[in-house]
């Protein structure tokens, strides 16, 4: 598979591990560049494992824990362990962690990707570093941000064994409850060894949507003029906050998740999370190419985040097989974005018009 050409992917997430995973079995050097030293994520990801056994070459059933209910799905720690384990048995694929993108840039010959210390060069390149990219900027320079939603989700996760003494363990399966015009998501997850679903070892996951948060996310910053700018970590909530959210976890939600609510909002470990859409105009110019939220963010209501990038990823693969050395690494972007951004578009349409009626008129 010699001559196939040079990749880099800038972002180093699941999304980007399972298209260097995807584009690296083609016989494609594929360099990954993502700037934090480790990951732990905070939630349940969908999966679809039929895709996810297209995308990687390897069939996840007997080594990725999953809960089932109306769809399958995992921890993030689980499904990125379960990459990055795949990806080292990859040839020619190299992960780099703690290493920092400031730019990208490219000519008629390479993609650029340059750090702090040095300047990498590649036949194309990738941006899967979520919905503040970097990459965007080369690909859609007049839409660099992603639009909010009008709503929020809390976020967190616990591990079953912290919950209160005699609280009841959940089921086995996701669920929903609404109260008013507020929605929750829960689901219990893999244990902290990523692979533990016995009850008492596994974790609990929750997203708590909220409609009525716009002037909160404003005023600390996360949002401006309808742009999404970054996220809401416990240490910027102002003071009550927490207390707020503790009395209406009680009021709203049944047992058990109202305790892993509580307790997360007692521990600071909950969070907060501006939902966004992206509809892009383009998903490729010249050598570089986006994936994942990079490309189009959308509700996690839809239930298509992850699998979205890995129809990405698919369509990489299928685009790069020829190889990218040359006038090829265009050619295999424009392919790519053939294939994906309609079907990105549409994805994105779906969200906004079901965020539209959940936040409704009160907005």
């Amino acid at each position: 598979m010699a001559g196939q050409g040079s990749a880099i992917v800038v972002g180093g997430s699941i999304g980007g591990l399972t298209a260097a995973i995807a584009m690296a079995r083609t016989g494609v050097r594929t360099t990954v560049l993502e700037c934090r030293d480790s990951f732990e994520g905070r939630g349940g990801i969908g999966v679809d494992y039929r895709m996810l056994c297209e995308a990687t070459g390897e069939h996840p059933d007997d080594s990725l824990a999953y809960i089932y209910g109306y769809r399958r799905s995992t921890s993030f720690n689980a499904l990125y362990a379960w990459l990055a384990e795949v990806g080292s048995r990859v040839e020619g694929l190299e992960l780099r962690l703690g290493v920092d993108v400031t730019k990208v840039h490219q000519d008629d010959d390479k993609a650029y990707a340059i750090t702090g210390s040095e300047e990498l060069a590649a036949d194309i390149l990738i941006g899967a570093d979520g919905y503040r990219s970097i990459v965007r900027g080369e690909v859609n320079p007049d839409q660099l941000l992603t639009d909010y939603a009008g709503f929020m989700a809390w976020r967190g996760w616990l591990a079953e064994s912290d919950l209160p003494d005699g609280t009841p363990l959940p089921s086995d399966d996701l669920v929903s409850f609404g109260f008013g015009r507020q929605m929750l998501v829960a689901f219990p997850l893999p244990g902290l060894n990523n692979r533990d679903l016995s009850k008492g070892l596994r974790t609990i996951g929750f997203a708590w949507h909220d409609p009525t948060r716009t002037r909160l996310l404003e005023d600390a910053g996360c949002v401006r003029d309808g742009k999404i700018l970054r996220g809401l970590e416990s240490g910027m909530f102002p003071p009550g906050l927490a207390q707020e959210m503790i009395g209406n976890a009680g009021r709203m939600w049944p047992t058990p998740w109202r305790e892993a609510i509580v307790e997360c909002f007692e521990q600071g470990i909950a969070f907060g999370t501006p939902i966004g859409n992206y509809l892009p105009e383009r998903m490729s110019r010249g050598r570089i190419g986006l994936i994942g939220d990079a490309a189009h963010a959308v509700a996690p209501a839809t239930g298509q985040g992850y699998n979205s990038s890995v129809e990405d990823a698919i369509a990489l693969r299928d685009s790069v097989r020829g190889g990218v050395a040359g006038s090829a690494g265009p050619a295999a972007m424009a392919s790519f974005e053939r294939l994906r951004l309609g079907p990105a578009q549409e994805l994105v349409r779906w969200s906004r018009q079901w965020s539209r009626t959940y936040v409704g008129p009160e907005r």
